[in-house]
Protein backbone atom coordinates (compact mmCIF):
# COMPACT_ATOMS: atom_id res chain seq x y z
CA UNK A 1 0.00 0.00 0.00
CA UNK A 2 1.38 3.44 -0.85
CA UNK A 3 2.65 5.58 2.03
CA UNK A 4 0.82 8.79 1.07
CA UNK A 5 -2.51 9.26 2.88
CA UNK A 6 -4.24 10.49 -0.30
CA UNK A 7 -3.75 7.35 -2.36
CA UNK A 8 -7.07 5.57 -1.82
CA UNK A 9 -7.95 6.13 -5.47
CA UNK A 10 -4.54 4.82 -6.54
CA UNK A 11 -5.09 1.66 -4.50
CA UNK A 12 -8.53 1.13 -6.01
CA UNK A 13 -7.20 1.65 -9.54
CA UNK A 14 -4.47 -0.91 -8.83
CA UNK A 15 -7.09 -3.42 -7.65
CA UNK A 16 -9.15 -2.90 -10.80
CA UNK A 17 -6.05 -3.04 -13.01
CA UNK A 18 -5.14 -6.38 -11.45
CA UNK A 19 -8.65 -7.67 -12.15
CA UNK A 20 -8.48 -6.57 -15.78
CA UNK A 21 -4.85 -7.54 -16.45
CA UNK A 22 -5.56 -10.88 -18.15
CA UNK A 23 -8.77 -10.49 -20.17
CA UNK A 24 -8.56 -13.87 -21.93
CA UNK A 25 -8.34 -15.96 -18.75
CA UNK A 26 -10.62 -13.54 -16.96
CA UNK A 27 -13.49 -13.99 -19.40
CA UNK A 28 -14.16 -17.61 -18.49
CA UNK A 29 -13.36 -17.69 -14.77
CA UNK A 30 -13.87 -15.12 -12.02
CA UNK A 31 -10.80 -13.83 -10.22
CA UNK A 32 -10.24 -13.47 -6.49
CA UNK A 33 -8.86 -10.18 -5.23
CA UNK A 34 -7.55 -9.61 -1.74
CA UNK A 35 -7.61 -6.05 -0.42
CA UNK A 36 -4.88 -5.53 2.19
CA UNK A 37 -3.43 -2.86 4.44
CA UNK A 38 -0.03 -2.58 6.11
CA UNK A 39 -1.51 -2.63 9.61
CA UNK A 40 -4.84 -3.44 11.26
CA UNK A 41 -5.92 -0.25 13.03
CA UNK A 42 -8.96 1.97 12.66
CA UNK A 43 -7.27 4.22 10.11
CA UNK A 44 -6.38 1.11 8.07
CA UNK A 45 -9.99 -0.08 8.16
CA UNK A 46 -11.15 3.32 6.98
CA UNK A 47 -8.66 3.41 4.10
CA UNK A 48 -9.53 -0.16 3.12
CA UNK A 49 -13.22 0.78 3.05
CA UNK A 50 -12.50 3.83 0.92
CA UNK A 51 -10.37 1.78 -1.47
CA UNK A 52 -13.09 -0.90 -1.64
CA UNK A 53 -15.74 1.70 -2.44
CA UNK A 54 -13.59 3.18 -5.19
CA UNK A 55 -12.72 -0.26 -6.59
CA UNK A 56 -16.37 -1.33 -6.70
CA UNK A 57 -17.30 1.82 -8.60
CA UNK A 58 -14.46 1.30 -11.09
CA UNK A 59 -15.38 -2.36 -11.58
CA UNK A 60 -18.98 -1.37 -12.25
CA UNK A 61 -17.80 1.25 -14.73
CA UNK A 62 -15.90 -1.50 -16.59
CA UNK A 63 -18.94 -3.77 -16.66
CA UNK A 64 -17.66 -6.21 -14.04
CA UNK A 65 -19.48 -7.68 -11.05
CA UNK A 66 -18.04 -8.19 -7.57
CA UNK A 67 -19.07 -10.39 -4.66
CA UNK A 68 -17.74 -9.59 -1.20
CA UNK A 69 -16.54 -12.49 0.93
CA UNK A 70 -16.28 -10.57 4.19
CA UNK A 71 -17.11 -13.68 6.23
CA UNK A 72 -13.71 -15.16 5.36
CA UNK A 73 -12.01 -12.14 6.90
CA UNK A 74 -14.03 -12.40 10.12
CA UNK A 75 -12.54 -15.76 11.10
CA UNK A 76 -9.00 -15.32 12.51
CA UNK A 77 -7.74 -18.66 11.13
CA UNK A 78 -8.98 -17.92 7.60
CA UNK A 79 -7.59 -14.40 7.75
CA UNK A 80 -4.21 -15.78 8.85
CA UNK A 81 -4.23 -18.28 5.97
CA UNK A 82 -4.95 -15.47 3.52
CA UNK A 83 -2.08 -13.43 4.97
CA UNK A 84 0.27 -16.42 4.68
CA UNK A 85 0.05 -16.47 0.88
CA UNK A 86 0.96 -12.79 0.51
CA UNK A 87 4.50 -11.93 -0.58
CA UNK A 88 4.67 -8.95 1.76
CA UNK A 89 3.68 -8.61 5.37
CA UNK A 90 0.14 -7.25 4.98
CA UNK A 91 -3.18 -7.53 6.75
CA UNK A 92 -6.05 -8.90 4.64
CA UNK A 93 -9.15 -6.71 4.91
CA UNK A 94 -11.55 -7.95 2.21
CA UNK A 95 -11.78 -10.80 -0.25
CA UNK A 96 -13.63 -10.14 -3.51
CA UNK A 97 -14.71 -12.37 -6.35
CA UNK A 98 -14.72 -10.39 -9.59
CA UNK A 99 -16.06 -11.47 -12.95
CA UNK A 100 -18.68 -11.03 -15.61
CA UNK A 101 -22.15 -11.74 -14.32
CA UNK A 102 -25.57 -11.82 -15.89
CA UNK A 103 -27.13 -8.50 -16.73
CA UNK A 104 -29.07 -7.16 -13.78
CA UNK A 105 -32.41 -5.45 -13.69
CA UNK A 106 -32.40 -1.68 -14.11
CA UNK A 107 -32.53 0.30 -10.90
CA UNK A 108 -36.06 1.55 -10.20
CA UNK A 109 -36.30 5.30 -10.60
CA UNK A 110 -38.13 7.67 -8.30
CA UNK A 111 -41.46 8.97 -9.58
CA UNK A 112 -41.87 12.71 -10.14
CA UNK A 113 -42.60 14.60 -6.93
CA UNK A 114 -46.36 15.31 -7.33
CA UNK A 115 -47.48 11.63 -7.56
CA UNK A 116 -45.22 10.66 -4.67
CA UNK A 117 -46.11 13.32 -2.11
CA UNK A 118 -49.40 14.80 -0.98
CA UNK A 119 -49.94 17.73 1.30
CA UNK A 120 -52.16 17.07 4.28
CA UNK A 121 -55.07 19.53 4.56
CA UNK A 122 -54.09 19.97 8.22
CA UNK A 123 -50.46 20.87 7.47
CA UNK A 124 -49.63 24.57 7.63
CA UNK A 125 -48.89 26.21 4.31
CA UNK A 126 -45.52 27.76 3.54
CA UNK A 127 -46.95 31.27 4.05
CA UNK A 128 -48.35 30.24 7.49
CA UNK A 129 -44.91 28.96 8.58
CA UNK A 130 -43.20 32.17 7.43
CA UNK A 131 -45.58 34.26 9.54
CA UNK A 132 -44.69 32.41 12.75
Amino acid sequence: MPDRPDTTGDIARAVVAAACAAPVAYESEPQLLLLTTRHDGRADWLRAGQALQHALLLLTLRGLRASLFHQAMEWPDLRARAAAVLPHRCTPQMLLRVGHGPAGFPTPRRLPVPPVTRRSPLAPSVSDEAAV
